[in-house]
Parts: C-alpha cells; structure tokens; sequence
C-alpha cells in the first residue's frame, strides 16, 4: 500500500463588520446625564402612555357632561407630553449614532406614544458614557489622552 500524500485545502474568507458605533457627539447632552437622570426620564416617558390610558378610561366612564378637572387634566397632559417631545427631537438631533436623525425626529413627532419609549430605552438608557477611552477618543476636539496627561502632570 502506497501512502497518499492527500492535502486538503480550506477557502476562509474573512467578513469584518463594524461594531455598534458608541461615538460622542460634543454637543450630546444624554452621555453627561447620571443614571438616575435617565431614570427619571424613563418614568416620566413610560408613564405618558399610563396617565393616557387612564384619562381615556376616566373619560369613558363620567356623564356626557366633562367635568373641569378633566378638561384640566387633559390639557395639562398634552402640554407635558408636547414638551417631553420636544425632548425627544432635540436628543435625536444630537446623537451622532443615529443613521438617520430625521427619520427618528419624524416618527417621534407623529407616532410619540411609541416612538418615545423606544427611544429612551435604545438610545437613553443605553447611550455610552462620558469619559471611558472607547467612546471618547472620537470626539472632535475632545483628546482625552491629553487631558489625562495634563491631570496626571498636574
């Protein structure tokens, strides 16, 4: 029996792909919030859908006649929920991780109730923070090296 020199090749192809992009934008405020700030905001995006419920129920049960104070309630709930709004549209057009800033300001503007919460929990809750060398060396005109070299000179 004769020994077969058999060799084997193996075609490995190599397919990088980016990682999420956890960029700060200079002019981003959400990065610089503490997690209780992103918690307060959390309870207040989530609970806009809750007190619209509860109005919408409220509603459906009182006489024909609308007291006052609902009236109140509604107006000073859609005041709240246009400024938390507002909110919305200006972290979204801060967030330079956004491949499409304005289609997110579109869909907060006209599909809130939804859009907000998704929001805060995607880009809110999880936005990288301020000051690890990861994040921060994109930055432009922010060196964090360099500001660490000048704390360590100090």
């Amino acid at each position: 029996m004769e020994n077969a020199d058999t060799t084997t090749e193996m075609l490995v192809t190599i397919i990088n792909t980016p990682g999420r992009n956890r960029r700060v934008g200079r002019a981003e405020t959400i990065p610089r919030w503490s997690p209780m700030s992103r918690l307060a905001l959390g309870f207040w995006t989530f609970s806009m859908p809750a007190i619209a419920a509860l109005m919408g129920l409220v509603s459906m049960l009182v006489p024909p006649e609308v007291p006052p104070v609902l009236l109140a309630a509604v107006y000073g709930f859609l005041i709240t929920h246009c400024l938390i709004a507002m909110f919305y549209v200006a972290f979204a057009g801060q967030n330079p991780r956004l491949h499409s800033r304005v289609g997110w300001q579109l869909a907060i503007v006209l599909a809130g109730p939804i859009t907000i919460p998704v929001y805060w929990f995607m880009h809110v809750w999880d936005a990288p923070k301020v000051g690890r060398m990861d994040v921060d060396e994109d930055v432009p005109g922010y060196d964090m090296f360099e500001a660490h070299a000048l704390g360590a000179a100090a």
